[in-house]
Formats: structure tokens, C-alpha cells, sequence
């Protein structure tokens, strides 16, 4: 059994999609590898606020996870009416329904989702079977909301040429809930690039045909050494 999630967040190389998929996996309680996320087609994904780089992992990722519980909710009420137990008597862990007591494995979600899509006419009259649930989230009472953090970088400069050699950079960053240690290292080392680059006047340098001459690090610095920027 898949769980499908469609996202208004697109994907912008920040993890989004990855982290969406742990949400769901683990909100639902289903493996990492049965979950499918799509994002950036508007043809099928609910209307969203734009990617919002780091953060769509706060705003679209607080709608995945409530989409996420109340999907579980309604995967155990289903699981109720078919085994016609309690259901506070019951959990959900990695794809099965279990006895919360004894944690015998009692229906596979397959089965479930067989039953509330194929065969809802073996559910006691009146039980309706909501295996798709929509949720949308808004920061509302403070909409743009930042994390502390200091950097500081140790640089040298030649007084004569202006030339600035970056040494070292420190950054410390208060990120609150960490869902993936690894994505937040690598946006932490992005900004941190994008900063520096944007402090020492990086350009991005076109020929005359209109074909970016710096599109790598060994296009920037060029082959013999000597900057390919102006500064």
C-alpha cells in the first residue's frame, strides 16, 4: 500500500520532498519507501503560498503532518469497524494494525485500504470510509517567523590591492526541531556560500552570445588561476 501526499510546496533543492516523505512515514506509520510525495504540478497538488526555501519545511510541512494524523485517525477508525474492536484498543506501526496491548499484528494497512475503497459494503450501515483527507496550514500570528543564529568570518586583507581572503567562518544557528540533520548542515553551508558571494560582489559574467562563462567554480577562477569576476 502507497500513501500518496500532494504538496503546494514545489521542490527547490532545499529537501523539501524528503522531508515531507519522513513526515508522512511517520505520521501515518507506514515505511519511508511506501510513501510518494508530488509537488510543483498545480494540475493536481492543492493551491500553495510559493517554495519559501527552508521554511516550506515549516509551513507545508505543518500541513503534511496534520494531513498526515488524520489520515492515520481514519485508517484506525476503518480498522475498527472491519476487526469490530475498540479503537482506543488499537495502533498503527509500519503498515500493520496492531493490538495496542499485546502488539499482534491484526490487519495489514493493504487490506484496509482494499476494504475502505473496494468493499465498503461489508462496513456496518452508515460508516463512511475517508481514506483521502485534505489540510491546509497558515502561519497566522507571526507569519515570518526567524530562527536565531550568529556567524562571524576571520578574514585577511592587502591593504594595497583591496584583495579579502576568507580564512575561517563560524556559524551557530538556533533551528528548533531538526526533522533531517543532514538537509539542515547543507542549507546551513549554502546560505553560508551565498552570503559569502554576495558579500565579495560575486557576478555571474555572459559572453557575447549570451552564454554564462562562470557557471562552475572552474569556470569562476578559470583555468589559470586568475578570477574571472570583477570585484
Amino acid at each position: 500500500m502507497w500513501v500518496s501526499v500532494l504538496v503546494g510546496v514545489g521542490e527547490q533543492g532545499q529537501g523539501t520532498e524528503g522531508i515531507y516523505t519522513q513526515i508522512v512515514a511517520d505520521a501515518v506509520g507506514v515505511s519511508i519507501d511506501r510513501v510518494r510525495v508530488v509537488t510543483g504540478d498545480t494540475d493536481v497538488t492543492p493551491c500553495g503560498g510559493g517554495t519559501w526555501a527552508s521554511r516550506g519545511a515549516e509551513v507545508g510541512g505543518e500541513a503534511v503532518l496534520l494531513a498526515s494524523q488524520a489520515l492515520q485517525e481514519n485508517i484506525i477508525k476503518l480498522a475498527s469497524a472491519i476487526l469490530n474492536r475498540p479503537v482506543a484498543d488499537l495502533i498503527v506501526r509500519r503498515g500493520h494494525i496492531l493490538d495496542k496491548a499485546t502488539g499482534e499484528q491484526l490487519l495489514p494497512f493493504s487490506e484496509v485500504g482494499r476494504i475502505g475503497y473496494f468493499r465498503t459494503d461489508t462496513l456496518p450501515p452508515g460508516f463512511s470510509a475517508d481514506l483521502m483527507v485534505t489540510r491546509h496550514y497558515t502561519q497566522k500570528e507571526y507569519p515570518f517567523i526567524f530562527t536565531n543564529g550568529v556567524q562571524a568570518s576571520y578574514v585577511e586583507v592587502d591593504p594595497d590591492t583591496g584583495f579579502v581572503k576568507l580564512l575561517k567562518h563560524w556559524a551557530v544557528e538556533d533551528c528548533g526541531r531538526v526533522i533531517n540533520p543532514m538537509l539542515v548542515n547543507e542549507q546551513v553551508r549554502g546560505a553560508i556560500v551565498q552570503g559569502i558571494g554576495g558579500v565579495l560582489f560575486e557576478e555571474c559574467l555572459y559572453d557575447e552570445n549570451g552564454l554564462l562563462r562562470n557557471g562552475s567554480m572552474a569556470d569562476y577562477f578559470g583555468t589559470n588561476g586568475k578570477r574571472d569576476a570583477r570585484y
